[in-house]
């Protein structure tokens, strides 16, 4: 029963996602869902294991630039993936 309940409100969830759009459905799941956190954690540990817990230095800015560049468009490529997914599954 609380599979069936679950597989609903994904379905629901997915008919909110493709009326909005698949722009707006990349940027929620993929860009700010994943790869937004994911980018700034990654430049966070890149920063301590480089230099410690010293975060006053431009290597920092420079640390998080780059995982947000990479993480975020990666986040897009998964956001395309997912849209393609769930497109499959409930159209």
């Amino acid at each position: 029963m609380k599979q069936k309940d679950n597989e609903e409100r994904e379905r629901i969830e997915w008919e909110k996602s493709k009326n909005s759009g698949m722009g707006k459905f990349l940027l929620r799941e993929g860009f700010f869902q994943w790869g937004l956190p994911m980018g700034v954690i990654f430049g966070i540990m890149l920063q301590i294991i480089e230099n410690g817990f010293h975060f006053g230095n431009f290597g920092f800015v420079n640390n998080i630039f780059f995982g947000l560049v990479i993480f975020c468009s990666n986040g897009l490529v998964i956001g395309l993936l997912s849209w393609r997914r769930k497109k499959k599954k409930y159209s």
